[in-house]
């Protein structure tokens, strides 16, 4: 395991996905969008990578899930 993304919705409901080194930026994103409804809205989430992966990869990782946190507050009907 290279990526490790915990989440938390609001209804106190707890997620974790985690992805092999290799595993590309948009298939986590794909992946997280696809289940947002599970976990909308998210209180709190966090990331984890390995030392094998380099600082611009947990960089873009955390910019991928600070989108998804707010879609996750929108609204479905705006």
């Amino acid at each position: 395991m290279s990526i490790a993304i915990y989440i938390k919705s609001e209804s106190c409901d707890s997620y974790l996905y985690s992805y092999d080194t290799g595993t590309s930026e948009e298939k986590i994103k794909e992946d997280l969008e696809s289940d947002l409804d599970m976990f909308r809205p998210i209180s709190d989430y966090m990331v984890q990578v390995s030392n094998s992966e380099s600082p611009s990869t947990e960089t873009r990782i955390e910019i991928i899930m600070q989108d998804i946190f707010n879609q996750s507050w929108k609204r479905d009907d705006e």
